[in-house]
């Protein structure tokens, strides 16, 4: 069991990424359908690995990888077809063996006068890397290179 995701992040995000709700990715009612906040937090996350230098370390090593452990996502408002949303990437946790990351999307939606009113969190997803060997897929422990770049903050 995982514990609740809040509304509040963890930490400050250290990498944001802009999201639009094209028609393909929309419901019949117009709205984001809900599996898409999944790929696009995936999205994010490999838009981090390039921003902080980490592309190669994380996807290229030999020796170990990083798959998900466990997924969730909570939602807080709907995300119209043609809205915008900044997927805001923030770390979690970072124990010895796996990081979570919490992504947060922040719409800035347009109210009836077309003018953009504040910006509203519209989904939350949460998301667990374990740490593994290659060759046993038993844990292991968190490279100290991803480590320290997770932890050292850079301009978004």
């Amino acid at each position: 069991m995982t514990k609740k995701t809040s509304k509040k992040p963890a930490a400050q995000a250290i990498y944001a990424q802009t999201f639009t709700a094209n028609f393909s990715d929309c419901d019949p009612e117009q709205i984001l359908f809900f599996a898409h906040y999944f790929k696009w937090a995936h999205d994010a996350i490999e838009g981090l690995t390039h921003h902080k230098k980490l592309w190669s370390t994380w996807f290229d090593s030999q020796s170990w990888g990083a798959p998900l452990r466990h997924v969730e996502a909570d939602y807080f408002a709907p995300l119209a077809f043609g809205e915008t949303a900044e997927a805001q990437i923030h770390v979690a946790h970072i124990g010895d063996t796996s990081i979570t990351f919490e992504t947060h999307f922040v719409a800035n939606t347009k109210n009836i006068t077309g003018k953009k009113s504040v910006p509203k969190l519209t989904a939350v997803v949460r998301t667990i890397h374990v740490f593994v060997d290659r060759k046993t897929f038993k844990p292991t422990q968190v490279p100290k290179e991803v480590h320290e770049r997770l932890r050292t903050p850079r301009k978004i």
